[in-house]
């Protein structure tokens, strides 16, 4: 009987919350690990807001325009509009095994694999540290290109 009072009172207070996030200003861009449909979570990204005729106002949550940057692949990884992320995961909501993914209409969305070719030519991505799940994951080696920070 506990386990279901507790039950009600998450479900009813989940929408309370649901709206702090998007009430933060962030400044111009959010750093953290995003979902991207169809292409997969890229792990290191900065999320710029690209809408800034009315100065920025608000911040990342406030804008329309989104790019998302990966720092470990240095790629472009999506493109969208109409809203920022979905303000889900451990470090928003406190949800375990979901991440935070972008929302509104994605315009593109590149596969998580490197933005820059080896020193070989090749684009492969054979490199990098591969998980217990094994995915790769991790910068790109130094001798391919390094992310130096905003």
């Amino acid at each position: 009987m506990k386990r279901i009072a507790l039950l009600l009172y998450v479900l009813m207070a989940a929408p309370l919350f649901a709206g702090k996030w998007d009430e933060m200003n962030y400044g111009p861009y959010l750093t953290h690990s995003l979902e991207v449909p169809g292409a997969g979570i890229v792990n290191k990204g900065i999320a710029i807001r690209l809408d800034v005729a009315d100065g920025g106002k608000g911040g990342f949550a406030k804008g329309q325009a989104f790019m998302l940057y990966d720092t470990d692949l240095l790629n472009c990884a999506a493109g969208w509009t109409g809203g920022s992320i979905d303000w889900r995961g451990i470090a928003f909501d406190g949800r375990h095994n979901a991440h935070a993914s972008i929302r509104g209409t994605q315009a593109f969305a590149n596969p998580v694999n490197p933005g820059w070719r080896s020193p070989q030519g090749k684009w492969d991505d054979t490199v990098r540290v591969r998980g217990l799940d094994k995915k790769p994951y991790g910068p790109l080696p130094r001798t391919w290109a390094h992310y130096k920070g905003l």
